[in-house]
Protein backbone atom coordinates (compact mmCIF):
# COMPACT_ATOMS: atom_id res chain seq x y z
CA UNK A 1 0.00 0.00 0.00
CA UNK A 2 1.44 3.31 -0.95
CA UNK A 3 2.38 5.55 1.64
CA UNK A 4 1.06 9.21 1.08
CA UNK A 5 3.34 12.19 1.16
CA UNK A 6 3.16 14.17 4.48
CA UNK A 7 3.11 17.39 4.58
CA UNK A 8 5.25 19.63 6.82
CA UNK A 9 6.02 22.72 8.16
CA UNK A 10 8.45 24.94 7.65
CA UNK A 11 8.99 27.50 10.15
CA UNK A 12 11.10 30.54 8.08
CA UNK A 13 12.30 33.27 10.77
CA UNK A 14 13.01 36.54 9.57
CA UNK A 15 16.09 37.73 8.09
CA UNK A 16 15.43 41.15 10.27
CA UNK A 17 16.18 39.46 13.53
CA UNK A 18 18.64 36.40 12.98
CA UNK A 19 21.37 36.22 10.33
CA UNK A 20 23.78 33.26 9.65
CA UNK A 21 26.79 33.14 7.08
CA UNK A 22 28.47 29.93 4.67
CA UNK A 23 32.21 30.12 4.85
CA UNK A 24 34.52 28.25 2.40
CA UNK A 25 36.55 25.46 3.50
CA UNK A 26 38.90 24.60 0.49
CA UNK A 27 38.51 25.13 -2.77
CA UNK A 28 34.90 26.12 -3.98
CA UNK A 29 36.34 24.84 -7.84
CA UNK A 30 35.99 20.71 -6.84
CA UNK A 31 33.63 18.04 -5.92
CA UNK A 32 33.93 17.40 -2.10
CA UNK A 33 32.76 13.97 -0.96
CA UNK A 34 33.75 14.41 2.52
CA UNK A 35 35.37 16.39 5.37
CA UNK A 36 37.67 14.82 7.70
CA UNK A 37 39.70 15.91 10.64
CA UNK A 38 42.34 14.11 12.60
CA UNK A 39 44.40 15.58 15.71
CA UNK A 40 47.31 13.96 16.83
CA UNK A 41 50.58 16.61 17.64
CA UNK A 42 48.40 19.02 15.47
CA UNK A 43 44.55 19.40 13.89
CA UNK A 44 44.97 17.95 10.21
CA UNK A 45 42.02 18.99 8.25
CA UNK A 46 41.07 16.73 4.74
CA UNK A 47 38.92 17.25 1.95
CA UNK A 48 38.23 13.99 0.22
CA UNK A 49 36.99 15.38 -3.54
CA UNK A 50 36.73 13.50 -6.63
CA UNK A 51 40.72 12.88 -7.33
CA UNK A 52 41.98 12.24 -4.21
CA UNK A 53 42.31 14.26 -0.97
CA UNK A 54 43.62 18.14 -0.32
CA UNK A 55 45.27 19.11 3.32
CA UNK A 56 45.22 22.17 4.90
CA UNK A 57 48.87 22.72 5.36
CA UNK A 58 49.26 26.06 7.04
CA UNK A 59 46.19 27.62 5.97
CA UNK A 60 46.85 26.50 2.38
CA UNK A 61 45.11 23.47 1.22
CA UNK A 62 47.46 21.07 -0.93
CA UNK A 63 46.03 18.48 -3.23
CA UNK A 64 47.59 14.72 -2.83
CA UNK A 65 45.79 12.62 -6.39
CA UNK A 66 46.23 9.04 -6.60
CA UNK A 67 45.53 7.60 -10.06
CA UNK A 68 42.97 9.61 -10.53
CA UNK A 69 40.74 7.88 -8.09
CA UNK A 70 38.24 9.40 -5.88
CA UNK A 71 38.50 10.00 -1.87
CA UNK A 72 35.54 8.74 0.24
CA UNK A 73 36.74 9.19 3.70
CA UNK A 74 40.17 10.21 5.70
CA UNK A 75 40.51 8.46 9.53
CA UNK A 76 43.58 9.11 11.42
CA UNK A 77 45.96 5.93 12.17
CA UNK A 78 49.19 7.34 13.77
CA UNK A 79 50.60 10.95 14.55
CA UNK A 80 52.65 10.16 10.88
CA UNK A 81 49.86 8.45 9.10
CA UNK A 82 46.56 8.35 8.25
CA UNK A 83 43.89 5.97 6.33
CA UNK A 84 42.11 6.61 3.48
CA UNK A 85 39.13 5.01 1.42
CA UNK A 86 39.80 5.31 -2.45
CA UNK A 87 38.03 3.87 -5.71
CA UNK A 88 35.11 3.61 -8.01
CA UNK A 89 35.75 0.08 -9.44
CA UNK A 90 39.08 0.43 -11.00
CA UNK A 91 41.84 -2.31 -10.16
CA UNK A 92 43.32 0.46 -7.30
CA UNK A 93 40.69 0.31 -5.40
CA UNK A 94 41.01 0.21 -1.17
CA UNK A 95 42.20 1.51 1.44
CA UNK A 96 45.47 3.84 1.47
CA UNK A 97 48.32 4.41 4.28
CA UNK A 98 48.91 8.02 3.72
CA UNK A 99 52.40 9.49 5.20
CA UNK A 100 51.70 13.27 6.27
CA UNK A 101 55.76 13.61 5.86
CA UNK A 102 56.29 12.20 2.67
CA UNK A 103 52.81 12.57 0.66
CA UNK A 104 53.48 8.84 0.00
CA UNK A 105 50.28 6.27 -0.99
CA UNK A 106 51.10 2.77 -0.04
CA UNK A 107 47.94 0.29 -0.04
CA UNK A 108 46.99 -1.20 3.04
CA UNK A 109 43.25 -3.48 1.39
CA UNK A 110 42.00 -3.99 -1.92
CA UNK A 111 38.70 -3.16 -1.83
CA UNK A 112 36.58 -2.77 -4.92
CA UNK A 113 33.76 -0.10 -5.20
CA UNK A 114 34.20 0.85 -1.50
CA UNK A 115 31.04 2.89 0.72
CA UNK A 116 32.53 3.46 3.88
CA UNK A 117 35.22 3.09 6.34
CA UNK A 118 35.50 4.22 10.30
CA UNK A 119 37.16 3.65 13.49
CA UNK A 120 35.15 1.98 16.18
CA UNK A 121 36.15 3.42 20.00
CA UNK A 122 34.01 0.52 21.47
CA UNK A 123 36.57 -1.97 19.83
CA UNK A 124 39.14 -0.16 18.37
CA UNK A 125 38.75 -1.65 15.58
CA UNK A 126 38.67 -0.22 12.08
CA UNK A 127 36.12 -1.73 9.70
CA UNK A 128 35.19 -0.77 5.89
CA UNK A 129 32.63 -1.98 3.49
CA UNK A 130 32.19 -2.23 -0.29
CA UNK A 131 30.46 -3.57 -2.70
CA UNK A 132 31.47 -7.34 -2.03
CA UNK A 133 31.87 -7.44 1.65
CA UNK A 134 33.08 -5.80 4.75
CA UNK A 135 36.49 -6.28 6.37
CA UNK A 136 37.96 -5.14 9.85
CA UNK A 137 41.38 -4.26 11.13
CA UNK A 138 42.80 -3.42 14.84
CA UNK A 139 45.84 -1.81 13.54
CA UNK A 140 44.46 -0.21 10.38
CA UNK A 141 47.62 -2.30 8.26
CA UNK A 142 46.39 -5.83 8.75
CA UNK A 143 42.66 -5.99 7.19
CA UNK A 144 40.85 -9.69 7.21
CA UNK A 145 37.13 -10.20 5.89
CA UNK A 146 33.96 -10.61 7.89
CA UNK A 147 32.77 -13.66 7.01
CA UNK A 148 29.10 -12.94 7.63
CA UNK A 149 28.75 -10.32 5.01
CA UNK A 150 31.10 -11.89 2.10
CA UNK A 151 29.58 -10.79 -1.06
CA UNK A 152 27.24 -8.33 0.58
CA UNK A 153 26.98 -4.66 -0.94
CA UNK A 154 27.75 -3.11 2.57
CA UNK A 155 26.80 0.45 2.08
CA UNK A 156 26.94 2.33 5.35
CA UNK A 157 27.49 0.76 9.23
CA UNK A 158 27.13 2.93 12.35
CA UNK A 159 27.58 2.02 16.14
CA UNK A 160 26.43 2.92 19.78
CA UNK A 161 28.55 1.52 22.76
CA UNK A 162 28.42 -2.12 21.59
CA UNK A 163 25.38 -1.88 19.45
CA UNK A 164 26.79 -2.46 15.67
CA UNK A 165 24.44 -1.61 12.48
CA UNK A 166 25.36 -2.10 8.87
CA UNK A 167 23.08 -1.53 6.19
CA UNK A 168 24.13 -4.24 3.26
CA UNK A 169 22.31 -5.78 0.27
CA UNK A 170 19.15 -3.46 0.94
CA UNK A 171 18.62 -4.89 4.99
CA UNK A 172 19.40 -3.99 7.60
CA UNK A 173 21.90 -6.22 9.93
CA UNK A 174 22.14 -5.45 14.16
CA UNK A 175 24.53 -6.76 16.50
CA UNK A 176 24.24 -6.23 20.19
CA UNK A 177 27.37 -7.87 21.22
CA UNK A 178 30.07 -5.43 19.08
CA UNK A 179 29.83 -7.50 16.16
CA UNK A 180 29.97 -11.55 17.50
CA UNK A 181 27.36 -12.35 16.02
CA UNK A 182 24.77 -10.42 13.63
CA UNK A 183 20.83 -10.69 12.98
CA UNK A 184 18.78 -9.73 10.06
CA UNK A 185 16.02 -7.31 10.23
CA UNK A 186 12.61 -9.18 9.72
CA UNK A 187 10.15 -8.77 8.08
CA UNK A 188 12.53 -6.65 5.75
CA UNK A 189 13.73 -2.97 6.34
CA UNK A 190 14.15 0.32 4.91
CA UNK A 191 16.90 0.35 2.11
CA UNK A 192 19.44 2.88 4.24
CA UNK A 193 22.50 4.84 2.72
CA UNK A 194 23.85 6.92 5.56
CA UNK A 195 23.31 6.43 9.35
CA UNK A 196 24.16 8.79 12.28
CA UNK A 197 23.49 7.71 16.21
CA UNK A 198 22.13 10.50 18.32
CA UNK A 199 23.82 10.54 21.90
CA UNK A 200 20.25 9.09 23.50
CA UNK A 201 20.73 5.91 21.28
CA UNK A 202 18.36 6.64 18.37
CA UNK A 203 19.67 5.85 15.36
CA UNK A 204 18.66 8.06 12.16
CA UNK A 205 18.95 6.98 8.37
CA UNK A 206 18.52 7.88 5.08
CA UNK A 207 16.27 6.11 2.36
CA UNK A 208 17.76 7.52 -0.64
CA UNK A 209 16.21 7.78 -4.25
CA UNK A 210 12.82 8.37 -5.35
CA UNK A 211 9.96 6.11 -3.93
CA UNK A 212 6.82 5.81 -1.80
CA UNK A 213 9.54 5.47 0.96
CA UNK A 214 12.12 7.76 0.62
CA UNK A 215 12.99 10.26 3.40
CA UNK A 216 14.49 10.01 6.84
CA UNK A 217 13.94 6.63 9.07
CA UNK A 218 15.29 6.18 12.70
CA UNK A 219 15.24 3.22 15.39
CA UNK A 220 14.97 3.48 18.55
CA UNK A 221 15.94 -0.21 19.18
CA UNK A 222 19.68 0.11 17.56
CA UNK A 223 18.36 -1.21 14.23
CA UNK A 224 15.92 -3.71 15.36
CA UNK A 225 12.63 -1.75 14.22
CA UNK A 226 12.48 1.53 12.19
CA UNK A 227 10.14 4.35 11.68
CA UNK A 228 9.57 6.88 9.18
CA UNK A 229 10.45 10.42 10.17
CA UNK A 230 9.08 11.95 7.09
CA UNK A 231 8.84 11.91 3.47
CA UNK A 232 10.97 13.22 0.69
CA UNK A 233 13.15 11.70 -2.30
CA UNK A 234 16.40 12.57 -3.26
CA UNK A 235 17.81 12.92 0.29
CA UNK A 236 21.42 11.95 0.35
CA UNK A 237 22.76 12.35 4.48
CA UNK A 238 22.27 12.56 7.88
CA UNK A 239 24.87 13.78 10.59
CA UNK A 240 24.69 15.07 14.31
CA UNK A 241 26.65 18.18 15.36
CA UNK A 242 28.34 18.08 19.11
CA UNK A 243 25.56 18.84 20.88
CA UNK A 244 23.11 16.56 18.81
CA UNK A 245 21.03 18.70 16.59
CA UNK A 246 19.81 16.70 13.62
CA UNK A 247 20.67 17.87 10.11
CA UNK A 248 19.69 16.28 6.34
CA UNK A 249 20.71 16.63 2.96
CA UNK A 250 19.23 16.65 -0.29
CA UNK A 251 21.41 15.13 -3.52
CA UNK A 252 20.07 16.96 -6.79
CA UNK A 253 19.98 20.54 -7.30
CA UNK A 254 16.89 22.39 -7.54
CA UNK A 255 15.55 19.82 -4.65
CA UNK A 256 15.52 20.70 -0.71
CA UNK A 257 19.30 21.31 -0.33
CA UNK A 258 20.03 22.16 3.78
CA UNK A 259 17.97 21.76 6.62
CA UNK A 260 17.78 20.94 10.10
CA UNK A 261 15.15 18.54 11.62
CA UNK A 262 13.42 18.98 14.95
CA UNK A 263 12.01 14.95 15.78
CA UNK A 264 9.95 16.71 18.60
CA UNK A 265 8.08 19.46 16.95
CA UNK A 266 8.21 17.80 13.65
CA UNK A 267 9.74 20.91 11.43
CA UNK A 268 11.95 22.19 9.09
CA UNK A 269 14.34 25.09 9.58
CA UNK A 270 16.08 25.40 6.22
CA UNK A 271 20.09 27.42 5.95
CA UNK A 272 19.61 27.18 2.19
CA UNK A 273 20.68 31.18 2.03
CA UNK A 274 24.30 31.98 1.03
CA UNK A 275 24.89 27.89 0.27
CA UNK A 276 26.12 28.32 -3.27
CA UNK A 277 25.26 24.50 -4.03
CA UNK A 278 22.13 22.48 -3.27
CA UNK A 279 23.71 18.98 -4.20
CA UNK A 280 24.78 17.69 -0.68
CA UNK A 281 27.10 14.78 -1.03
CA UNK A 282 27.76 14.49 2.57
CA UNK A 283 27.01 16.57 5.68
CA UNK A 284 29.95 16.26 8.92
CA UNK A 285 31.61 18.74 11.27
CA UNK A 286 35.10 19.48 12.79
CA UNK A 287 34.99 18.39 16.55
CA UNK A 288 38.43 19.84 17.15
CA UNK A 289 37.12 23.80 17.21
CA UNK A 290 35.07 25.83 19.73
CA UNK A 291 32.74 27.12 17.58
CA UNK A 292 29.79 25.19 17.21
CA UNK A 293 29.44 24.15 13.70
CA UNK A 294 28.23 21.78 10.66
CA UNK A 295 29.83 20.81 7.10
CA UNK A 296 28.13 20.53 3.79
CA UNK A 297 30.52 18.78 1.38
CA UNK A 298 28.64 19.41 -2.40
CA UNK A 299 29.53 19.37 -5.88
CA UNK A 300 31.07 23.10 -6.04
CA UNK A 301 33.44 22.77 -2.19
CA UNK A 302 32.37 22.23 0.99
CA UNK A 303 30.73 24.84 3.24
CA UNK A 304 31.02 25.71 7.02
CA UNK A 305 28.29 26.55 9.11
CA UNK A 306 29.36 27.98 12.66
CA UNK A 307 26.09 30.39 13.83
CA UNK A 308 23.14 28.76 13.43
CA UNK A 309 22.32 28.56 17.04
CA UNK A 310 19.31 30.60 17.77
CA UNK A 311 18.18 31.02 13.91
CA UNK A 312 16.33 27.82 13.73
CA UNK A 313 17.80 25.56 16.47
CA UNK A 314 16.96 26.39 19.99
CA UNK A 315 19.53 26.94 22.28
CA UNK A 316 19.41 25.00 24.76
CA UNK A 317 22.00 26.85 27.14
CA UNK A 318 21.12 28.47 30.27
CA UNK A 319 22.29 31.85 29.78
CA UNK A 320 23.44 33.45 33.12
CA UNK A 321 26.10 36.40 32.46
CA UNK A 322 27.58 36.19 35.62
CA UNK A 323 29.08 33.15 35.21
CA UNK A 324 32.14 32.04 34.10
CA UNK A 325 33.59 28.35 33.20
CA UNK A 326 37.42 27.20 31.79
CA UNK A 327 39.75 24.81 32.07
CA UNK A 328 43.51 24.67 31.87
CA UNK A 329 45.69 23.65 30.16
CA UNK A 330 43.81 22.72 27.32
CA UNK A 331 44.70 20.41 25.80
CA UNK A 332 45.76 18.43 28.53
CA UNK A 333 48.00 14.83 29.17
CA UNK A 334 46.17 12.37 31.76
CA UNK A 335 49.20 13.45 33.85
CA UNK A 336 51.65 16.18 32.41
CA UNK A 337 55.07 16.28 32.79
CA UNK A 338 55.40 17.87 36.08
CA UNK A 339 52.97 14.83 36.96
CA UNK A 340 49.70 17.22 37.45
CA UNK A 341 46.73 15.31 37.58
CA UNK A 342 44.90 16.53 33.92
CA UNK A 343 43.14 19.43 33.75
CA UNK A 344 41.89 22.35 36.33
CA UNK A 345 38.02 22.90 35.58
CA UNK A 346 37.42 26.62 37.14
CA UNK A 347 34.20 28.71 37.32
CA UNK A 348 32.95 31.85 39.04
CA UNK A 349 29.39 31.58 40.46
CA UNK A 350 26.71 34.44 40.46
CA UNK A 351 27.36 33.78 44.78
CA UNK A 352 29.22 31.78 46.87
CA UNK A 353 26.10 29.72 48.25
CA UNK A 354 25.64 28.77 44.63
CA UNK A 355 29.27 26.71 44.67
CA UNK A 356 27.71 24.05 47.08
CA UNK A 357 24.65 23.05 44.62
CA UNK A 358 27.08 22.60 41.12
CA UNK A 359 28.69 20.07 39.60
CA UNK A 360 30.82 19.76 36.53
CA UNK A 361 30.29 16.79 34.46
CA UNK A 362 32.07 15.36 31.63
CA UNK A 363 31.20 14.32 28.15
CA UNK A 364 32.08 12.90 25.03
CA UNK A 365 31.72 13.94 21.76
CA UNK A 366 28.85 11.52 21.21
CA UNK A 367 27.04 12.96 24.44
CA UNK A 368 27.71 10.14 26.86
CA UNK A 369 28.50 10.84 30.26
CA UNK A 370 31.55 10.13 31.23
CA UNK A 371 32.20 11.33 34.79
CA UNK A 372 30.55 13.46 37.21
CA UNK A 373 32.83 15.95 39.22
CA UNK A 374 31.34 17.41 42.38
CA UNK A 375 32.24 19.82 44.44
CA UNK A 376 33.27 19.16 48.37
CA UNK A 377 31.04 20.88 50.90
CA UNK A 378 32.88 23.86 52.66
CA UNK A 379 31.36 25.18 55.79
CA UNK A 380 30.79 28.92 55.63
CA UNK A 381 32.21 29.26 51.78
CA UNK A 382 33.32 32.95 51.03
CA UNK A 383 33.87 32.37 47.86
CA UNK A 384 32.41 32.17 44.53
CA UNK A 385 35.37 31.19 43.22
CA UNK A 386 35.73 27.20 42.65
CA UNK A 387 37.98 24.64 40.79
CA UNK A 388 37.81 20.72 40.12
CA UNK A 389 40.65 18.42 38.12
CA UNK A 390 39.82 15.82 36.04
CA UNK A 391 42.87 13.29 35.22
CA UNK A 392 41.44 12.05 32.01
CA UNK A 393 39.30 8.95 33.63
CA UNK A 394 36.11 7.61 33.87
CA UNK A 395 33.25 6.51 36.57
CA UNK A 396 35.55 3.76 37.25
CA UNK A 397 38.30 5.73 37.17
CA UNK A 398 39.66 4.04 33.94
CA UNK A 399 41.82 6.20 31.37
CA UNK A 400 39.87 6.73 28.47
CA UNK A 401 41.06 7.81 24.79
CA UNK A 402 42.62 10.95 23.49
CA UNK A 403 40.06 13.72 21.92
CA UNK A 404 37.92 16.34 22.48
CA UNK A 405 35.35 16.00 25.66
CA UNK A 406 32.49 18.77 26.38
CA UNK A 407 32.55 19.92 30.47
CA UNK A 408 28.78 21.01 31.45
CA UNK A 409 28.26 23.10 34.67
CA UNK A 410 25.10 22.41 36.12
CA UNK A 411 23.68 24.92 39.21
CA UNK A 412 20.72 23.43 40.97
CA UNK A 413 20.40 20.70 38.44
CA UNK A 414 20.08 23.79 35.91
CA UNK A 415 22.24 23.45 32.69
CA UNK A 416 24.50 26.98 32.69
CA UNK A 417 27.65 25.96 30.43
CA UNK A 418 29.61 24.21 28.39
CA UNK A 419 33.00 24.24 27.41
CA UNK A 420 35.47 21.99 25.34
CA UNK A 421 38.83 20.30 25.99
CA UNK A 422 41.06 17.91 24.17
CA UNK A 423 43.04 14.91 25.76
CA UNK A 424 46.13 14.09 24.44
CA UNK A 425 48.27 10.87 25.11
Amino acid sequence: MKKMIILFLIIYLSSFSFAYMWENVGPSDLQVNNFNTVFYNILVEILCSSDGILINEEGNWVEYPYSGLPAWKAIGLDPNNILVLLGDGSWSDGIYKFNLSTHQFDITEWIPFPNFMLYCTTNNTYYAGGLYGMWESTDGMNWSEIVYFSLKDCVAMAYFENHFVVSADNEIYYSHDSGATWNLVQPGSPLISDLAFHANGTLYGIFPGPSNSSGLWSSNDFGESWNVEFYSNFMSSVELDAENNIFVGWELPGTDGFASWDPINLEFEFFNDGLPNFNINKITYNPYIESLNIVCCTDSGAYMLTDYVGVGIEDKEVVVSNYKLGNYPNPFNPTGADHSPGTTICFTAEKAEDVENAEITIYNIKGQKVKTLRISNTEHRTSNYESVTWDGTDENNHPISSGVYLYQLKVDGKQIDTKRCLLLK
